[in-house]
């Protein structure tokens, strides 16, 4: 016995369903190809200079094709898209730049004017604050703080400094007291002494007088 429902399906005439959708719905998006007079199938887009904002040139200029065909712009109205998408680009960049450029000059003004370490104590605290980066940080870090600016940030240079003063100050806390009780810093070497004798400790004076004075109570 044929098995119907095979039949029923090998039989059947084609037929083009209608898709109902949902009130409120999306429709689907018919996919079609770009058959506009004029509009080339791949285009030859070129820059004039170059652009330090972007990256990826051949991307740049890829994604720029693709936005030209869904406009259906022609070969000379996608190379007209292609530049003035890089001019605005690149003026932004440039504005960007020029912003924190100033950002940047206004913060270094503040930090030299600083009543407690700028003046003429700038340049002994720069020093010192590049040197306590160095040995505290790694030079992904020094490149990030010289590449963005926030090299001269104020509150970050503030937050240095104060690590850096306490630092000094526990410094001259402990050399004090190495000196007051002569002890001997861990990096200097430990020199072995004699112990001390009496003459050592009274004098050879005293001793002598000690002695007299013993001999004479026993007369």
């Amino acid at each position: 016995m044929p098995d119907e429902s095979n039949t029923a399906v090998l039989e059947a005439p084609a037929e083009t369903e209608s898709v109902e959708t949902e009130p409120g719905a999306l429709a689907p998006v018919e996919s079609k190809t770009t058959d506009t007079p004029g509009v080339p199938e791949k285009y030859d887009l070129k820059l004039d200079g170059e652009y330090e904002a972007i990256t990826d040139k051949g991307a740049f200029l890829e994604e720029t094709g693709r936005i030209a065909r869904e406009l259906g712009l022609k070969q000379e109205q996608a190379q007209k898209l292609a530049q003035h998408r890089a001019d605005t680009l690149g003026g932004y960049i440039k504005s960007v730049k020029s912003a924190q450029d100033a950002r940047v000059k206004e913060w270094r003004a503040s930090l030299e004017g600083d009543k407690d370490f700028g003046g003429d104590k700038w340049d002994e605290t720069k020093g010192k604050l590049g040197a306590f980066v160095k040995q505290h940080g790694d030079q992904e870090l020094i490149d990030a703080l010289a590449k963005t600016g926030y090299s001269d940030w104020p509150p970050l240079v503030r937050f240095v400094q104060k690590a850096v003063s306490e630092r000094d100050a526990l410094k001259a806390r402990l050399d004090k007291i190495t000196r007051e009780h002569n002890f001997v810093p861990s990096n200097q070497p430990v020199v072995e002494t004699k112990p001390k004798t009496d003459a050592d400790v009274f004098g050879v004076s005293e001793i002598k007088k000690q002695a007299l004075s013993g001999a004479a109570a026993t007369t």
